[in-house]
């Protein structure tokens, strides 16, 4: 693809996210810093859907875990508790960068170098849950254009 065929392709689906989110907003590539601290509040959302495995063992009836099987789960909960607690998985994961406080987080993040004003509750304001999956559609059809070859 030609650097011409790469800024049309840009441009497009930069008026595609600003028809979505009624608004112009110069999306950029993300820096490794971005990176790092989008991936970090990603798993930070993601970690609320995690089950503590101490709450679970106790929120299991004794009918359905029980005796030695009871003992074993508590000490597997209390040494995985100990090693940080339970990850999310890839779904949860997947699930945060998409969720509507995700997708706030994102773009305000790849947009604070182009507009310093732009503050996250103006943000938050922009994705809705209504138009959520329009905002998912057309950041990543942007960010596949702006991506470097």
């Amino acid at each position: 693809m030609t650097p011409e065929e790469k800024a049309a392709m840009a441009a497009t689906a930069g008026k595609r996210l600003a028809g979505v989110l009624g608004r112009e907003l110069t999306v950029q590539w993300p820096t490794p810093g971005d990176v790092f601290d989008i991936d970090d509040r990603m798993e930070e959302i993601a970690r609320r859907w995690c089950v503590s495995p101490l709450k679970l063992v106790h929120a299991t009836p004794e009918s359905d875990l029980s005796g030695a099987d009871r003992a074993a789960a508590l000490s597997m909960a209390i040494d995985k508790a100990a090693g940080g607690g339970v990850s999310p998985n890839p779904t949860a994961m997947a699930r945060a960068y998409n969720s509507a406080e995700g997708l706030r987080y994102r773009l305000w993040r790849l947009t604070r170098r182009t507009h310093p004003d732009l503050s996250r509750a103006e943000v938050d304001k922009l994705v809705t849950d209504e138009n959520r999956p329009d905002v998912i559609d057309a950041l990543e059809e942007l960010l596949r254009a702006l991506a470097p070859n």
